[in-house]
């Protein structure tokens, strides 16, 4: 399962962060452009605390991070927008070249950059470091997403589904007794996930952005959050960014006992260069 589940972060991360905006200019949407835009980006992080995956061992502290997001937006009656998005963490179990952690995210949806109707959204993580094997989710309406223009230089992405379906499954020793050999309950689950980010870039090269993520199973003692925040600069016609992040996440899941849970945490720094294609 370990190395299905790498490989198949690792194709995702081949597939096509959205071009930089030209200088002095409103921050665009990814969206305000007809057509394609695409990046790619790269970097090292670190990693501290989470979940013991190997007993008595400290996890690989040392990452390597490649990215890829590619949005298209296409006016019409329907004015269709697509995304597809990967974050791909290599180093965090085995050889360090490995694909370890990580999420991919493919969306599709109707209507304009401030307020979207999301017709189809599946996103695929796996995060060792918060005893998570895999954690599917797929979301259909009513799900809706977009982004605002707030001022002149700053924008707000959101995207809110209260209802989904969501595929869990935990890492090793921390899989439940009893339970199947793909899920925790052999079965899906309904639940309720958002996502928040705010994003300040100054003419003169300086972004700012801060974002926050959650995801609560119905019924069940799983939730998923997120919280991060990044400081960058942008250099050669804005078309390359560096920038540093500071990334916390942590996952509560179900434990054998009944009604007992366990919640693991990480903290993770990264140093990374993106570049619009």
């Amino acid at each position: 399962m370990r190395s299905l589940a790498s490989a198949a972060l690792g194709l995702a991360a081949l597939a096509a962060l959205a071009a930089a905006p030209a200088a002095a200019q409103p921050l665009p949407a990814p969206g305000d452009a007809d057509g394609w835009t695409a990046g790619l980006s790269t970097g090292v992080a670190g990693r501290f605390g989470g979940f013991e995956i190997d007993r008595g061992e400290h996890n690989p502290p040392f990452l390597i991070l490649v990215g890829a997001r590619a949005e298209g937006w296409f006016p019409g009656r329907l004015s269709q927008a697509v995304r597809l998005r990967a974050r791909v963490l290599a180093g965090g179990e085995d050889r360090i070249f490995v694909p370890s952690d990580g999420e991919v995210e493919a969306a599709w949806a109707i209507g304009y950059p401030e307020f979207r109707f999301v017709l189809g959204r599946v996103e695929a993580a796996r995060a060792p470091g918060l005893a998570l094997q895999s954690l599917v989710q797929l979301g259909t309406l009513p799900s809706v997403e977009g982004n605002v223009t707030v001022g002149y230089q700053a924008r707000l992405d959101y995207l809110a589904a209260p209802v989904e379906m969501v595929h869990v499954r935990y890492l090793g020793r921390a899989h439940l007794p009893g339970a199947g050999a793909t899920t925790e309950s052999e079965q899906v689950h309904a639940a309720s996930a958002a996502r928040l980010r705010y994003t300040v870039e100054y003419p003169a090269g300086p972004i700012l952005s801060a974002q926050a993520e959650v995801l609560k199973l119905w019924e069940k003692a799983d939730l998923y959050a997120a919280a991060e925040g990044s400081a960058g600069w942008a250099a050669f016609g804005r078309a390359v960014v560096f920038e540093a992040v500071a990334r916390w996440q942590g996952f509560t899941r179900r434990a054998p006992a009944p009604d007992d849970r366990r919640t693991d945490g990480e903290v993770q720094l990264l140093a990374v260069a993106r570049i619009g294609l």
